[in-house]
């Protein structure tokens, strides 16, 4: 009852209240106080990092421009660590003919808007904000100078922008937090595009992220998206190499490998520092992708778009500028490595987005399979067998054949004497123990009796199968009912955030009725995992040998792990 009386409160001495010159409208505080009230739920007492995010004001003709200033005035409530606006306040929309004077008038109007909020406000270039080369637009270098004085006023020195260019980064006092403005409208590029990233650019950036201190958590501040999610369709969906450098050198930094592409090359190896992800407008539509471990939210802003030109799966909220909000907050539980976007105004808690970074807990139930051979044990051995029981794993994974006698027999190559290992005795030991099998089908034709053992031995329910190709589907279903198994599946990782091959994958789960998908680590990411999870289906990895392979496919959180080395993953997981 208090929290609504506060905010009616709250939103009535607002409008009453003059800012700048000009009465608030209603409509602020009243959404600002809505999403307040979301946020101070979620936020629960813990500390956050928050910042709101305006982007695409495009004003040229219109008063979006006071928005900025309305979303500063909700600070009243947030108490905001600093402010964002990610370009295109729209420099290049008016006359070729007006000698950059409606240019500048836009600038000094988003000048004393933005100056209206008591702390730091960073300021990304956008492609509308940009010198068009006619010489009647500004320059990003002079709406650089304008803008980040503001920020530069309130930094106490913890503003640092790369002399002669407009990107740079900001520490956060106290929050060990390091926002990167980037730079997408360079007018020199790897392309020869000026809406992208240039080679000294992500020279730069590579050996900033090499350089953040341990601990230290890291938000990128674009206005283009680099991610093709936010690219808008059929002529803005083209390739542009250095946003495919970007996505790949970020990829690489989460998961700590070593890289390159054309002119740039990286190695993070030894990085330290923690992505939380990708903050982006300029698209002028609202949504969120977690692909190979990076984290990419674009805002939506007030700039328009067709429908023709959005992507299946890409959303807006439409809605009138002159009564209502179009903003996000972006709130960061530093601890928990949380984080939720707010949004002020269109569409409301609708659009509110949730995720996490870091080293984020793996799924409910994740286990660690023990690799025939593992533990430096002969593979497909009793050795293997007794020496994966003795360390209690999840899992333990053996091959499975036909001997010439007919026996089924541990083997991974086609078996030409009667020496093999039995399996029956294999099963018999591990019948009733905590440790599951993991019986990879060499050849098809073991299933018949394959199924009349495990439902002799009732152990239906301590089995599965992998090994399961396209092939092999009909003899599975045929003649092991109630079994359940993997697909062996290498999805293409172009693709998968194409909603079109996304319904395929899902099809062919549906129809071969897996309970998910085994495949080689190279084609895991988080976004097949996501896809995977969200749709009720599992993901196993194999083979996970190498430590750097082991953190990089945790990140992208497989439901389970193949490994021949199953205590070094288990360090690897301790040390998360």
């Amino acid at each position: 009852m208090y929290k609504k009386f506060f905010f009616s409160l709250i939103a009535l001495i607002s409008s009453l209240t003059i800012w700048a010159g000009e009465p608030v409208p209603e409509f602020v505080m009243r959404q600002a106080g809505e999403t307040f009230q979301r946020y101070i739920e979620w936020k629960n007492g813990e500390e956050t990092l928050v910042f709101p995010v305006i982007t695409d004001v495009h004003t040229n003709d219109r008063e979006t421009y006071r928005h900025v200033g309305y979303l500063a005035h909700t600070d009243r409530l947030f108490s905001y660590d600093f402010m964002v606006n990610l370009g295109d306040i729209g420099l290049n929309l008016g006359s070729p003919h007006d000698d950059a004077g409606l240019s500048r008038q836009i600038v000094e109007w988003t000048r004393s808007e933005m100056a209206e909020f008591p702390g730091v406000f960073l300021y990304v270039a956008g492609n509308h904000d940009w010198d068009g080369g006619e010489g009647t637009h500004l320059t990003s270098k002079y709406l650089s100078d304008v803008f980040q004085s503001l920020a530069h006023r309130y930094a106490d020195g913890n503003m640092h922008l790369v002399e002669g260019t407009v990107y740079g980064y900001y520490d956060v006092p106290e929050k060990r937090v390091r926002m990167i403005l980037l730079n997408s409208s360079a007018t020199e590029t790897l392309s020869g595009d000026y809406y992208c990233y240039g080679k000294k650019q992500l020279d730069w950036l590579t050996g900033l992220l090499n350089d953040t201190p341990i601990g230290m958590d890291v938000i990128i501040l674009s206005h283009f998206m680099p991610h093709r999610m936010g690219h808008w369709k059929p002529k803005h969906n083209i390739p542009r190499p250095a946003t495919s450098i970007l996505t790949h050198l970020l990829a690489d930094y989460v998961n700590r490998r070593a890289g390159g592409e054309q002119e740039v090359t990286w190695d993070f190896t030894h990085a330290s520092g923690s992505l939380v992800g990708v903050v982006a407008g300029d698209s002028h539509v609202n949504n969120f992708i977690c692909d190979d471990g990076v984290n990419y939210f674009v805002t939506q802003g007030y700039g328009n778009v067709g429908k023709e030109n959005m992507q299946e799966g890409q959303r807006r909220a439409e809605f009138n500028y002159r009564e209502s909000l179009c903003c996000d907050v972006v709130a960061v539980k530093l601890k928990s490595k949380e984080v939720r976007v707010f949004r002020i105004g269109a569409g409301g808690k609708e659009f509110d987005q949730e995720f996490t970074y870091g080293n984020e807990p793996l799924p409910a139930g994740f286990t660690i399979t023990a690799h025939s051979g593992a533990y430096n044990t002969p593979p497909n051995s009793m050795q293997f067998i007794d020496t994966s029981l003795e360390n209690d794993a999840d899992i333990l994974e053996f091959d499975v054949r036909l001997r010439p006698d007919g026996e089924l027999a541990m083997s991974h190559d086609a078996i030409k004497d009667n020496d093999a290992e039995l399996i029956e005795p294999v099963m018999m030991k591990i019948k009733g123990r905590r440790t599951h099998i993991n019986l990879d089908i060499k050849e098809p034709r073991t299933l018949r009796s394959l199924y009349k053992l495990i439902k002799r031995l009732k152990m239906a329910d301590q089995v599965f199968l992998t090994g399961v190709e396209d092939q092999a589907i009909p003899e599975v279903k045929k003649s092991c009912p109630g079994i359940a198994y993997y697909l062996n599946f290498a999805a293409d990782v172009n693709l998968l955030a194409d909603p079109a091959y996304q319904n395929l994958l899902l099809a062919k789960l549906r129809e071969t009725g897996a309970v998910g998908i085994n495949c080689n680590y190279k084609y895991c990411t988080s976004l097949l995992a996501e896809l995977l999870h969200k749709n009720g289906y599992l993901l196993s990895v194999w083979t996970v040998d190498k430590v750097a392979d082991m953190h990089r496919v945790l990140r992208c959180h497989p439901d389970n792990i193949t490994t021949r080395n199953p205590l070094e993953l288990k360090e690897v997981l301790a040390g998360r």
